[in-house]
């Protein structure tokens, strides 16, 4: 995983956990570092490749907000990519409940992005 942000002794993240996802329907690997799961609130920082697009999906009571961490991260709503919004470094957007939605780095570098999701948390895939 590329890392965009530096660590200092005044800085420092105290727990993480690498984890490699496979998604078996479209084949893509997403890089994760999680750092909180409960059964209500997720925050984990996703590394997307050079041209990479995270799998199609909604979730019925989850507020997603996406915060771009270095790259650029386009986020494509409704399902088809008429809604969308690009963001840059430090930049946010909200994915309300049962939007559907994908992301997708279009840069020739690693992306990556902070996710944080509150809410009783369901992942459906559309295809």
């Amino acid at each position: 995983m590329s890392v965009c942000w530096s660590s200092t002794a005044e800085n420092t993240i105290v727990a993480k956990t690498v984890i490699l996802m496979q998604d078996n329907m479209s084949k893509n690997t997403l890089n994760r570092i999680e750092f909180i799961n409960t059964d209500r609130a997720r925050v984990v920082q996703i590394a997307l490749m050079p041209n990479e697009v995270s799998p199609k999906h909604f979730h019925s009571k989850i507020v997603e907000r996406v915060v771009c961490l270095c790259g650029s991260i386009d986020i494509h709503e409704d399902g088809y990519g008429t809604k969308s919004t690009t963001l840059t470094p430090g930049q946010m957007h909200e994915i309300p409940p049962k939007s559907v939605h994908y992301l997708v780095n279009t840069q020739k570098t690693v992306s990556e992005y902070l996710l944080i999701q509150s809410g009783l948390y369901d992942f459906i895939e559309v295809h």
